[in-house]
């Protein structure tokens, strides 16, 4: 892998910072108020939630790693829109070869998003589930079999109650129990699935990585101008340390989602879940110690509900808790190590 973006790469994740700072919320109160219908029709308009998705079915034909640069850079500015759970979405379908699914959703006939578990662990079965990034969207993608065998299918939301959820700038839907309105040709392959699941993951992750980017960058920003004792708080050294450790976690997070990202078309399907798995089960960690970090930089005025500080906080914890934590990942990937005969180094 390249660490370095090429010009086509830098050019995209520009645009999106570009929009994302037209987009992004100012404040609290902004969020409380915010419209996504815009940010949608601007996304869908620019070709970005289609990236995925290969040409020949009108996509761009990028990746997950072009993908990942758009949700970062969304994430940095809390834009309150749907974006991860549509391209999950597609993704789903597209793996399981609903063509004619996929191009009535880029056509926009239909806004669909993601279907999880109510504990956000996987993909929807059942009717205890909700549709994850659901603010104006009409449709989520389900898995319509249980067992072993998975087929995406697409259920209606209309109806379905606002779940409770920490996280400001995305809206959480129960899903109704009726059955989907379609399915899937065919099952989703187990190499299919692997894939998909790295790159959920690492969605996720970038997702994080945007977050943590713009908390620490909010904090600095605080600490440059908040006076205590006649100066800075940012001239201090103990300040300047703890914003420091959280600039290596976050770069070292960025590093583990490119990574991440890249497997997911480079590497063979287990190989890149594997890559996938290890960097959610460090940027959730991360991500939490960081913009737990900012709201230590901010004091007494990061616990207000005025400050964004919190929502930064918020959106890291529902990453963390989508499709399993560091807990969960850790020990997935210490069964996958013992399974194959190499047991974790007692170091």
């Amino acid at each position: 892998m390249d660490a370095t973006l090429d010009q086509e790469q830098e050019m995209l994740a520009d645009t999106a910072r570009r929009m994302a700072e037209d987009l992004g919320p100012g404040s609290v109160p902004d969020l409380e108020r915010y419209d996504p219908d815009r940010a949608t029709r601007e996304l869908t308009a620019s070709g970005m939630t289609a990236l995925a998705v290969p040409e020949h079915l009108g996509g761009s034909g990028a990746g997950c790693f072009e993908a990942a640069l758009v949700a970062e850079a969304l994430a940095r500015r809390l834009v309150p829109v749907p974006y991860i759970g549509p391209v999950l979405a597609l993704e789903l379908l597209r793996a399981a070869g609903d063509d004619q699914a996929v191009a009535q959703i880029l056509a926009g006939d239909r806004r669909v998003t993601l279907g999880l578990e109510r504990d956000l662990t996987a993909v929807a079965a059942g009717a205890d589930a909700v549709a994850w990034e659901a603010g104006g969207m009409t449709h989520a993608v389900v898995s319509v079999v249980s067992g072993e065998a998975w087929r995406p299918g697409l259920v209606a939301l209309e109806g379905g109650d606002d779940v409770p959820s920490s996280d400001l700038t995305r809206r959480l839907v129960r899903i109704p129990s009726h059955a989907p309105e379609s399915g899937a040709a065919h099952d989703l392959s187990a190499p299919d699935l692997a894939r998909w699941e790295a790159f959920a993951l690492s969605m996720l992750c970038a997702d994080t990585v945007g977050a943590m980017e713009g908390a620490l960058a909010m904090a600095v920003d605080h600490a440059k101008s908040r006076i205590q004792f006649g100066q800075p708080i940012g001239s201090f050294q103990a300040v300047q340390h703890l914003c420091a450790e959280q600039l290596v976690d976050v770069e070292a997070s960025r590093a583990a989602t490119h990574y991440s990202a890249w497997a997911v078309s480079g590497l063979p399907p287990e190989d890149a879940r594997q890559a996938a798995r290890t960097a959610k089960a460090y940027v959730s960690r991360a991500g939490r110690s960081v913009t737990e970090a900012v709201l230590q930089v901010h004091g007494g005025i990061g616990q207000t509900w005025e400050s964004l500080a919190h929502a930064y906080l918020r959106r890291v914890l529902l990453d963390r808790a989508t499709l399993g934590d560091e807990t969960v990942h850790v020990a997935r990937l210490g069964h996958d190590l013992v399974a194959a005969g190499r047991p974790p180094s007692a170091a």
